[in-house]
């Protein structure tokens, strides 16, 4: 969920035997051979660059969490190495083919304990220990120390202070309902994915747990009763549809409208929770205020 450094690899794999061949190299297999033999590939890649430094390669997010859908989901990973290395991606092979997202960090900079301090962040610790899957080398997390809900509330409090103070694609901002311009032409896979978000907060906040975009839709509208809930149930069918079609200009705006409402919402729900009063808070620059207050003393 937050930004972090990243390689992105471009593999391909050309032919069933090729595929086939890869599977057998995997600790863990997905349902999908292709991705398998990208899988199988970036690990030969890696192990040519990084030697014996190399010590595990994890599988994160909805591959890892079985949420996965083809033609929408990231394939993100994680690769651990035993000490520092002088040159870290971000890299890019270009090929036709799988695209894998893979953070590089070492086994200490994941035993970092302290939220502001561990560089895979919070969030992305917190997911390693529930839902990783290792995929080659040996598993390191009984070395890493499990994040506290202390740890993980603050992490996420500054994510939504991030957030509101650098407004990545513009959104989520606060709008008048009928401003139009260029924040509602992005594409309809971000505004979803943006939708989700606030979710997705909330599932962590009320759970202790990371959840997958499934999981936090299936809390709210178990925990939650308002409009939102036909929103998210609308977003979590329209990623799975076959013959998926963009959305039109107009529903873009629509959504783009109502990501920034529900983010807000979310946003006075934790601010609620921290004891401010979200109605004297009529900026944000006084909401970060307010968030990095709270952040002072986590």
């Amino acid at each position: 969920m937050e930004d972090r450094p990243q390689a992105v690899l471009f593999l391909r794999c050309d032919t069933p035997a090729g595929i086939m061949a890869a599977m057998s190299d995997l600790l863990y297999t997905t349902p999908y051979p292709d991705i398998n033999a990208a899988l199988s590939r970036t690990i030969d890649h890696l192990q040519a660059r990084y030697g014996l430094d190399l010590t595990a390669v994890y599988l994160l997010g909805s591959l890892a969490m079985d949420d996965y859908v083809p033609g929408w989901s990231d394939i993100d990973g994680l690769v651990v190495l035993a000490r520092p290395v002088d040159a870290l991606p971000p890299e890019e092979a270009e090929a036709e083919g799988i695209r894998l997202h893979l953070s590089v960090y070492t086994v200490a900079q994941l035993r970092q304990p302290d939220w502001r301090t561990n560089p895979f962040g919070i969030y992305s610790m917190l997911a390693l220990m529930e839902y990783g899957r290792l995929v080659w080398g040996t598993d390191i997390r009984h070395l890493l120390i499990v994040p506290g809900f202390p740890s993980v509330r603050a992490y996420m409090v500054a994510e939504i202070a991030r957030i509101i103070r650098e407004r990545p694609l513009e959104l989520p901002v606060r709008a008048p309902k009928g401003v139009g311009g260029p924040r509602y032409q992005h594409k309809s896979v971000e505004l979803v994915n943006w939708l989700f978000y606030p979710a997705r907060v909330l599932f962590i906040l009320e759970t202790a747990h990371v959840g997958s975009k499934a999981m936090a839709v299936e809390h709210y509208t178990r925990h939650h009763f308002d409009a939102w809930e036909v929103w998210l149930r609308w977003a979590d069918a329209y990623r799975h549809l076959p013959d998926r079609q963009p959305l039109t200009p107009k529903e873009r705006r629509q959504l783009a409208l109502a990501v920034q409402d529900f983010f807000w919402d979310v946003v006075n729900f934790i601010l609620l929770g921290l004891g401010y009063d979200p109605e004297t808070l009529t900026t944000d620059d006084a909401v970060i205020e307010a968030l990095e207050t709270y952040l002072r003393t986590a």
